[in-house]
């Protein structure tokens, strides 16, 4: 399940690239009130999606053999993985128009039926694999092919969801697939082109974070151990700003459509002040659970207690940084247009893996200084950022 969650990850990569290109341009067309030109970026989106998911599915299911060879599966379980990819591949279709609606709707202001849609998946899928995989209620057991049916179920169940209600404001909108798609420029420059740009930059912080990872991996195995701790305390301290990042997506972008500028400045610094707030509890969060590392892991070596404990602390005071940063670029930057600009800054994770080698290894600094280079790379991004947002440079017409 791991290498399938592997490969259908890089899929994800272009879907999200996708849906954001999508929704900078209709957040923009939706606030200059041009509606006919909003549904012919969704109509374009949602046949882009498509081809998009087929495409990987197609891939996934002749090359599975060949991928899951790539990433060191071991041939006594190859049989049962290869079976488990292929099922898996019949649902990135579905996945490709759930995470396209999901990006639409929440362009358009609507972000609450994504989030309920979502939840009612994931019951989907918790409750057909606790039917499936052990074979309860009269079903045969399945083990991971019932995990797998699983997946698709949930991934099916939300396409059709989210589907029924992006046709249903199409609908409205009357507006023809055909109309939609014969102007091919307007295919490539609002939706093509941007979504090259922003899959380069999430496959530069994939590889970036792997790079990161490899270098926890040298310090040994108990900075590692705290490292995998101190990330997924961390992760759900930044979770909740992923929210305001698609708030500032589709409020600003409505700002700069109509062409106002005092509003369009009136929005970010009403989202970064509740950004402001929320990098505080999230830091203060995380010194806080530093009192009960021993009792959340037990079983864990004084050692390796004691650089989680240290880990959080750092990471307390710089996380912050990555949630202005994340606000900042997705929700600011790239809602301008300013897509090449914030790709071009993922560059800057190599100053920080160059910053954590040296310090963590070479200087002997150890696990906080691994974390230091990974500051560094924060900072300067913070940097740029600020600095691209004062100059007005972000805002390009679309």
């Amino acid at each position: 399940t791991g290498l399938a969650a592997q490969l259908s990850g890089i899929a994800l990569i272009g879907l999200s690239s996708l849906g954001s290109a999508a929704s900078i341009k209709l957040s923009r067309l939706q606030g200059s009130e041009q509606t006919q030109e909003s549904a012919r970026v969704m109509w374009r989106a949602l046949v882009l999606a498509l081809l998009f998911g087929l495409m990987a599915a197609f891939v996934l299911l002749i090359g599975a053999p060949w991928c899951l060879a790539a990433l060191g599966v071991q041939k006594n379980v190859a049989p049962l993985a290869i079976r488990f990819v292929r099922m898996i591949a019949v649902s990135i279709p579905f996945l490709a128009i759930s995470e396209t609606c999901s990006h639409l709707l929440r362009a358009r202001g609507d972000s609450r039926t994504p989030m309920l849609v979502g939840l009612l998946a994931v019951g989907i899928d918790c409750a057909l694999s606790a039917t499936l995989i052990p074979g309860r209620w009269g079903f045969p057991l399945l083990g991971l092919q019932g995990a797998a049916l699983a997946v698709i179920g949930s991934r099916l169940g939300a396409a059709l969801i989210l589907l029924g209600i992006t046709f249903r404001a199409l609908w409205r909108l009357d507006v023809g697939l055909w109309d939609s798609l014969k102007d091919w420029a307007a295919l490539w420059t609002d939706l093509i082109q941007p979504s090259g740009f922003l899959a380069l930059g999430h496959g530069a912080w994939v590889l970036g974070m792997t790079a990161y990872a490899a270098v926890y991996s040298w310090l040994g195995t108990s900075p590692f151990a705290a490292i995998q701790i101190v990330q997924q305390i961390e992760s759900v301290g930044i979770m909740f700003s992923v929210g305001f990042c698609a708030a500032c997506l589709s409020f600003v972008g409505q700002a700069l459509g109509r062409g106002d500028e005092t509003e369009t400045q009136r929005v970010i610094s009403d989202v970064l002040k509740m950004v402001a707030v929320l990098s505080v509890l999230a830091s203060c969060s995380m010194a806080t659970l530093t009192l009960v590392v021993q009792r959340l892991y037990p079983k864990l070596t004084t050692e390796t207690s004691a650089l989680v404990v240290s880990g959080l602390l750092f990471s307390a005071l710089i996380v912050p940084v990555k949630i202005y940063n994340m606000v900042l670029a997705t929700g600011v930057l790239r809602t301008g247009g300013d897509v090449r600009f914030v790709t071009l800054c993922e560059l800057m994770m190599a100053v920080g893996i160059a910053c954590s080698y040296v310090l963590g290894l070479n200087l002997q600094l150890g696990l906080l200084g691994a974390l230091a280079g990974k500051a560094i790379e924060e900072m300067v991004k913070l940097f740029l950022f600020v600095h691209r947002y004062r100059s007005a440079l972000w805002i390009h017409k679309l």
